[in-house]
């Protein structure tokens, strides 16, 4: 991780949010934070990688914000985004919040999170 905390800084915004997302994809919960930024502001190929780093990084830390960005994700204007900000949710479904969201965007957006829901796609067990 501290080859990625020094790579973020660097001058090249592909390579510094590629760096971002892989210490928040190992937990770390100030790379996360910087994550919830690109999922909130970013492209969408940079929003949805977010959303799947702070999937994996939400395994490991239940941080609220990241919980909070994650369900406001699933309204995002990209179809790709929301999709994979419920396969990064739905393995916390036993949540009452989160469910309630999830089923939420499943009923706004059928078409693209009505399977990842009602199957549980991308759900892993959280670890503790």
């Amino acid at each position: 991780c501290d080859v990625l905390q020094r790579l973020e800084s660097e001058p090249d915004d592909a390579l510094a949010a590629e760096a971002r997302l892989g210490r928040c994809r190992a937990g770390l919960a100030a790379a996360c934070a910087a994550a919830v930024v690109d999922l909130q502001q970013g492209s969408e190929h940079l929003r949805a990688a977010a959303a799947r780093a702070l999937g994996v990084g939400m395994r490991k830390t239940r941080d609220p914000d990241v919980t909070v960005a994650l369900q406001a994700a699933l309204q995002d204007r990209s179809p790709v985004v929301r999709r994979v900000a419920a396969e990064a949710l739905v393995a916390f479904r036993d949540d009452a919040d989160i469910a309630a969201s999830l089923e939420r965007a499943r009923r706004q957006h059928p078409a693209d999170l009505g399977y990842v829901v009602d199957r549980g796609v991308g759900a892993q067990e959280p670890t503790p």
